[in-house]
C-alpha cells in the first residue's frame, strides 16, 4: 500500500496546502524533502510521480499482454491481482502527475488550464477506483466499497474541490467568461444577454467542454 498512499496522500496534502496558504510549504512533507516553498515541494513530488507513472505504464502494458493469452480461472485471478495492482498504481500516479501540473498552472495564473488538469487528475483517480470495483466477484462483492486506508475515491473528491476553487479564482464571481469561451462562437462571446436564457455550467460540464476542445 505504500505506493498507493504516496500517490494519494501527498497529492491531497499539497492540494490542501495550496487552498489554505500557497505562500508557505506544508509541514507534513518536511520528513520527505527539504524544499523551502510549496512550489518546490510540488516540483519535487512531480518528478517522482512522473518517473513512477512511466515505470508503471510499462508494467501495465506487460500485464495486459500477459492476461490476453490467459483463459478461465487463471485469467480471472491474474486480472484481480497483478493486473489490478498495475492499474491502481498507474492511474494513481497519473492522477498525481496531473495534480502537480494543475497546481503549477494555478500558481502561474493559468486558471483554465489548471482547472482542466485537475479534472484530468480526478478522472484518473476515479478510473483507479473503478478498476477495483470491477474486480468484485461472487463473495468479493463490495469488497472495495470500504477502501479507506488509501481512499482513492477521497482523492477524487478533494480534486473536485480543487476544480471549484480554481474556477472561482479564474472565473468568479460571475462564472460566465469560461462558459462563453468554450460554448459560444467567437462572435457571440460579447453578447451578455445569452446567459439569461441558460443556466451556468457545473464544473463537470465545464470540464467536458474543455475535453472536447483540448482532449486527445
Amino acid at each position: 500500500h505504500a505506493g498507493e498512499q504516496f500517490s494519494n496522500h501527498v497529492a491531497r496534502v499539497l492540494i490542501s496546502q495550496f487552498m489554505k496558504n500557497r505562500e508557505e510549504p506544508t509541514e507534513e512533507l518536511l520528513w520527505a524533502t527539504d524544499s523551502k516553498t510549496l512550489k518546490e515541494q510540488i516540483a519535487w513530488y512531480e518528478v517522482l510521480c512522473n518517473q513512477a507513472q512511466e515505470g508503471y505504464k510499462e508494467y501495465l502494458l506487460e500485464c495486459e499482454k500477459t492476461v490476453a493469452s490467459m483463459r478461465g480461472a487463471a485469467e480471472r485471478l491474474f486480472r484481480d491481482s497483478l493486473l489490478l495492482q498495475a492499474q491502481i498504481h498507474y492511474y494513481c500516479y497519473t492522477g498525481a502527475s496531473y495534480t502537480c501540473e494543475s497546481l503549477r498552472k494555478a500558481e502561474a495564473g493559468e486558471y483554465q488550464s489548471a482547472f482542466y488538469e485537475a479534472g484530468r487528475a480526478r478522472r484518473a483517480y476515479l478510473t483507479a477506483d473503478a478498476s477495483m470495483r470491477a474486480c468484485e466477484h461472487g463473495k468479493w462483492h463490495n469488497f472495495y466499497a470500504n477502501e479507506c486506508l488509501t481512499d482513492i475515491k477521497q482523492t477524487a473528491w478533494v480534486l473536485e474541490g480543487l476544480m471549484s476553487f480554481i474556477r472561482n479564482l479564474g472565473d468568479g464571481p460571475h462564472f460566465y467568461h469560461w462558459q462563453r469561451d468554450f460554448l459560444y462562437a467567437e462572435e457571440d462571446r460579447r453578447v451578455m444577454l445569452l446567459l439569461n436564457s441558460e443556466n451556468h455550467l457545473k464544473d463537470g460540464e465545464m470540464f467536458e467542454l474543455m475535453e472536447e476542445k483540448w482532449g486527445m
